[in-house]
C-alpha cells in the first residue's frame, strides 16, 4: 500500500515521526507532504524509508494558494499511486478539499480537536473548521473525548469519527546530556524538590496559577525549583507575576525549549494547569520519564487513562493551587511515594500510547475507508 501524510510544517512530531516509521516497516511505501522545505521533521525520517516531496508556501494570492497547492497534491498522489492520504491540521486539509477535483484519492482529515473550541475560536476559524469537517468524507481524532465537541458543536455524526490514541517513542526526543547532568548535580547538592511545567503561554494554559502555588510554596518554607517552560502572548504578564511575588529564586521561566526530556530528567513533579486539552503531550512525556503527574480532573482525555492516586494525581479543575500546592508539600515529606505513581504512568502510556499498541487500529479505519 503507498500511504502519504500531508502535514504542513517541518517541527519535530514523534507521534508523527513514529506512525511514519511504523508504516514504512511494515512494507508500505510512505510519502511525507509538507509546505516547508526538509527541516526537522524530516532529518528524524531521514533513512528510515519516507519519501519527501515539498509544495511550497508562498502566497501569490488564495487561489493560487490553495488550488495551486491542491493541483501538485493531486499531481503527486497520481504520481506515487496513492491509496490512502492522511491531512494533519486544518491547513493541509483546505489544500486537499482542491486537490480532490483533480484526483479523489481517499483520505482522512487528522484533526486534533480541543474541548475549549467554542470559546476560544473567532465566528471566521469556526466557519472553516465547520466547512472543513463538513466536507470531509471521515475525520481522525487523537480521542474519543472530541468526538462529542464535534457532534455537538459542528453538527457531525459521531459515525464520521475515528478516535485512534497518539503514539510516542523516548528514542525521537532531544535531551542535553551535559545539561540534564548539571541539573542533576544541582538538585542533588541543594536537596530543592524540581518541579517542571511545560505549557503554551495562552490563558486556556493557567500558567498564573503555577505561579500562585509557588507563592505559597515559598511561603510555607519548602525548598524548591520550578521550571516552567513554554512561549506564548502572555509570557511578559507571567514574567511580570513571576517578579511582583519575588519568585525570582524559585521560579526559571526560559521561555521555548527544544529540550523538554533533558528538564524533565532532573524533575521530580509535573505541575500541568491547563483547563482544556485535546491530547496532551506532556502527559505522556512525562510518563516516558517516569515522573509523577499532577493536572487537572475532566481535562481533555485525562480520565480516559489517568486515574487519581494510582497513576497520576488529578485535581479539582475549578480550584487547582490548593489542591496542588498540598500534594506537592506531601511529597516533599515523604507521604506520597513518588516511584509508584510514576511507574504506573509509565506502564500506562507503553500500553496506550505506543505504535505497536495503536497501529491495527490505523489499519482497520484506513481498509474500512477503502472498502466502503
Amino acid at each position: 500500500m503507498t500511504i502519504a501524510f500531508f502535514h504542513p510544517i517541518n517541527l519535530l512530531a514523534v507521534d508523527v515521526i513514529t506512525l511514519l516509521e511504523k508504516f514504512c516497516s511494515d512494507g508500505h511505501k510512505v510519502i511525507l507532504i509538507t509546505m516547508q522545505p526538509y527541516g526537522h521533521l524530516h532529518k528524524e525520517l531521514d533513512g528510515k524509508g519516507v519519501i519527501f516531496e515539498y509544495l511550497g508556501a508562498e502566497r501569490k494570492s488564495r487561489s493560487q494558494y490553495y488550488i495551486g497547492n491542491g493541483k501538485k497534491l493531486a499531481n503527486i498522489c497520481k504520481a506515487y499511486k496513492v491509496d490512502f492520504l492522511y491531512n494533519n491540521l486544518a491547513e493541509s486539509q483546505l489544500i486537499a478539499f482542491f486537490a480532490r477535483i483533480f484526483r479523489k484519492t481517499p483520505m482522512v482529515y487528522y484533526r486534533h480537536f480541543p474541548d475549549n473550541y467554542i470559546l476560544t475560536c473567532t465566528k471566521k476559524e469556526k466557519f472553516f473548521e465547520t466547512a472543513i469537517s463538513k466536507l470531509s468524507r471521515h475525520i481522525l481524532v487523537p480521542s474519543s473525548t472530541c468526538i462529542p465537541f464535534l457532534q455537538k458543536y459542528e453538527g457531525i455524526d459521531p459515525k464520521k469519527v475515528t478516535a485512534i490514541n497518539l503514539t510516542y517513542s523516548l528514542e525521537y526526543y532531544k535531551m542535553n546530556d551535559e545539561k540534564a547532568a548539571l541539573l542533576m548535580k544541582e538538585k542533588q547538592e541543594s536537596g530543592d524538590l524540581i518541579l517542571v511545567s511545560l505549557a503554551r503561554m495562552v490563558p486556556v494554559k493557567r500558567v498564573h496559577l503555577q505561579l500562585q502555588i509557588a507563592k505559597q510554596l515559598k511561603e510555607s518554607g519548602l525548598r524548591f525549583k520550578f521550571y516552567i517552560l513554554g512561549n506564548g502572548p502572555v509570557y511578559k504578564e507571567l514574567l511580570q507575576q513571576l517578579s511582583e511575588n519575588k519568585l525570582e529564586d524559585y521560579c526559571i521561566m526560559p521561555g521555548f525549549v527544544g529540550d523538554v526530556m533533558t528538564y524533565l530528567s532532573a524533575a521530580d513533579i509535573l505541575i500541568h494547569t491547563s483547563e482544556s486539552e485535546a491530547s496532551s503531550h506532556v502527559i505522556k512525556e512525562a510518563g516516558l520519564m517516569k515522573k509523577l503527574v499532577i493536572c487537572c480532573n475532566g481535562v481533555g482525555d485525562f480520565n480516559t487513562y489517568l486515574f487519581n492516586g494510582k497513576n497520576a494525581f488529578l485535581v479539582d479543575k475549578a480550584n487547582p493551587v490548593s489542591e496542588m500546592t498540598a500534594i506537592i508539600s506531601d511529597i516533599n515529606d515523604k507521604k506520597i511515594d513518588c516511584n509508584i505513581t510514576s511507574l504506573a504512568l509509565y506502564e500506562t502510556v507503553q500500553q496506550n500510547f505506543t505504535v505497536n499498541n495503536v497501529i491495527d487500529q490505523h489499519y482497520k479505519m484506513i481498509n474500512k475507508l477503502l472498502n466502503d
